[in-house]
C-alpha cells in the first residue's frame, strides 16, 4: 500500500539517494519500524547510487552489505528481479513448510531454506517462496484454516496427522 506513492516520488535509486530520512517517513509511516526503514531505504539507495551507479546488484552477500537488507531481502530480490535460484525463508515459509511435511521441524529460517534446497528443483526456487507465502494466505492461516478446500490436502503431514 505504501510502494505506489513512494515510488512515484521517488522512481530511480538516485531521487531517492537525494532524500531525507525523514522525508521517506512520510511515505512509509504505516509499516512497522518505519523510522529505522526510511533511514535504511536512503542510506541504501546514497550506496547504491555511489557504489553501483545506481544498479541493484545481483550478488547475495553485495546486497546483504546494503543498509536494511538481510539474506531473506536478499533472497526476495534475486528471485524477483533476476530469477536466481534462491529461497526466501522467513517465518511464515517455515512455518507452512514444515506444516505441510517439505520440511522436518526446522528451528531457523536457514535450517528451513538448507531442507527445502534439498528437494526443490533449480528452476522452481525463484517461484517457491512465493508460493509457499500464497498457500498460507489462502489455506493455511493459523485462525482461519481451510485444509478441506486445500488441493494438497491428500500429501498434507497436519492434514492427515493433526501436527
Amino acid at each position: 500500500m505504501t510502494t505506489p506513492a513512494l515510488f512515484e516520488k521517488y522512481p530511480t535509486p538516485d531521487a531517492l539517494a537525494e532524500a531525507t530520512a525523514d522525508e521517506v517517513y512520510d511515505y512509509i509511516s504505516s509499516v512497522t519500524f518505519a523510522n529505522n526503514k526510511s533511514d535504511y531505504l536512503v542510506r541504501m539507495a546514497k550506496l547504491l547510487k555511489t557504489r553501483y551507479r545506481g544498479n541493484i546488484p545481483a550478488d547475495a552477500d553485495k546486497l546483504q552489505k546494503l543498509p536494511g537488507v538481510g539474506r531473506k531481502t536478499a533472497h526476495v530480490i534475486l528471485a524477483t528481479l533476476f530469477n536466481k535460484p534462491v529461497l526466501a525463508v522467513d517465518t511464515h515459509v517455515a512455518r507452512v513448510s514444515d506444516r505441510i511435511g517439505l520440511t522436518t521441524g526446522a528451528g531457523t529460517p536457514l535450517e528451513t531454506e538448507e531442507q527445502l534446497l534439498l528437494h526443490t528443483p533449480q528452476d522452481v526456487l525463484p517461484k517457491m517462496s512465493h508460493w509457499l507465502i500464497l498457500h498460507v494466505v489462502i489455506y493455511a492461516q493459523l485462525k482461519r484454516q481451510k485444509c478441506g478446500k486445500c488441493e494438497i490436502r491428500e500429501i498434507c503431514r497436519h492434514y492427515n496427522t493433526g501436527e
